[in-house]
């Protein structure tokens, strides 16, 4: 049934336009699915941390009849904003910018026939809504890069998350990225916040939270730097993660990042804003006991000039703690080399450790990705910096000074044996893959001899 609503989309003039309406009603259909009457008869939705979206005025709602005939545009509106009239801090704003009546579906002859059969089709969904809203997010193409799963997971673990914690992450995307680091975490007693400055991703993000049982209050529709300089009297946060963009280009409308994150560079010395970020990350991260994970290019490891200043900055002021190489492919949208890196704002040691996670790399067909025990095993060296030939180093600040402050990972470290003694779990998932690997192609190189034998006869 899932793949029903997506066919159904695929089919109208302009599919990308209809995704918000899918994710509202989904939305829609969850708060149906999850109410609960406490002992005043009124009807919510219960999050984590005890945050609960009220819906006593559509108490009486019932899906199974819905949708029925006649305005169903003005009855949906009607619906969302009495949600977001109760729940101002949880849902304010959320849906007031889809027009059910006008702007975007009057293009439509068949307004009214769209609304009717996203409606019916969501109705009738047999997963949980949860589920087949990953997948919208998967075909909705929000003008994000998202992070992987498993670099998520090896974010999450690497930043050593404890429960009672505040998580920020201040590009935050579609929000999985804080849902990693939830995931994690044994208890509810954590509170999980971020900015997003596009409005439409930020809409999803907010969603994703919810329908994930989390409270979406501390996402906000912001940019990262529209706060200007982090100051010490501002929100700080335990834990801060991010995966911002990645080569944006400096432009005159943001000349005072120059004269604030980044003093005494010059604007012809600095073209991209990597580093601009990575410095309002860390304006968030508390001054004890803070840490910071930015999934980052490879490219800005390596360049010459300011950024080699900034480099040599970072590890003077010794809060970098620790660069992971990732293997190539990661990602289906772009093939740049990316690595994490991670931050303390109190180090009591020098040594900067160097991961190439190269050698745990699980091949794929249209991407690489890194399985659970490469995960764990890669969290492990991180969290007890162990040093492994060829594959981690503890390094001096003098040798990293001796590279002119390059933080690439192969800078300081051959490629690994694939062969991993120590780790046996992961050697057997290699080998699995490889099976698999090998099965597959065995079916293609049949198919083609097949093929040829039946051209020659």
């Amino acid at each position: 049934m899932n793949a029903n609503i997506f066919k159904e989309i695929s089919q109208s003039s302009d599919p990308k336009s209809l995704y918000k309406y899918v994710a509202a009603i989904i939305f829609l259909k969850w708060i149906y699915n999850n109410t609960v009457v406490d002992k005043y008869n009124f009807s919510i939705v219960t999050l984590e941390k005890n945050k609960n979206i009220s819906i006593r005025s559509l108490k009486n709602l019932n899906f199974n009849d819905f949708p029925g005939e006649g305005n169903l545009g003005g009855h949906l509106e009607l619906i969302f904003r009495e949600l977001e009239a109760e729940n101002s801090e949880q849902l304010g704003g959320l849906f007031g910018w889809i027009d059910f009546h006008n702007n975007c579906l009057q293009k439509y002859d068949d307004r009214h026939y769209y609304l009717k059969r996203i409606s019916a089709i969501c109705a009738n969904i047999n997963d949980d809504e949860c589920s087949v809203f990953s997948q919208l997010l998967e075909v909705a193409e929000t003008p994000s890069i998202e992070t992987p799963p498993s670099i998520a997971s090896l974010i999450s673990g690497v930043i050593n998350l404890t429960d009672q914690e505040e998580i920020f992450d201040p590009v935050c995307g579609n929000g999985s990225l804080l849902l990693s680091c939830a995931a994690v975490l044994e208890n509810e007693n954590f509170v999980l916040s971020g900015n997003e400055c596009n409005h439409s991703v930020w809409f999803f993000a907010k969603l994703n939270l919810l329908l994930n049982g989390f409270s979406s209050r501390g996402i906000l529709h912001k940019d990262c730097f529209s706060e200007g300089v982090p100051r010490y009297d501002e929100k700080q946060y335990d834990a801060v993660v991010g995966h911002p963009p990645w080569g944006e280009r400096f432009s005159d409308s943001y000349h005072w990042i120059l004269e604030s994150l980044l003093p005494n560079m010059g604007r012809n010395q600095i073209t991209f804003l990597d580093y601009a970020f990575v410095f309002a990350i860390l304006g968030k991260m508390k001054c004890e006991n803070g840490r910071a994970a930015v999934l980052v290019s490879n490219g800005m490891l390596t360049r010459s000039g300011a950024e080699s200043d900034i480099r040599r900055d970072l590890i003077e002021k010794n809060l970098l703690d620790a660069v992971i190489g990732l293997p190539d492919k990661m990602f289906t949208t772009t093939s740049i080399g990316t690595s994490i890196l991670l931050f303390r704002s109190t180090r009591s040691i020098k040594e900067v450790l160097f991961v190439d996670a190269r050698s745990y790399v699980t091949p794929g067909r249209v991407r690489n990705t890194l399985s659970d025990s490469a995960v764990k095993s890669i969290v492990s060296i991180v969290l007890n910096r162990t040093p492994l030939e060829g594959i981690s180093k503890l390094v001096p600040p003098t040798e990293i000074a001796g590279q002119a402050y390059t933080i690439n990972v192969p800078r300081y470290m051959n490629l690994a044996s694939s062969k991993i003694e120590s780790d046996p779990d992961f050697l057997y998932e290699k080998k699995i893959s490889l099976r698999q690997e090998i099965d597959e192609a065995t079916v293609v190189i049949d198919d083609i001899l097949q093929m040829l034998k039946s051209h020659a006869n």
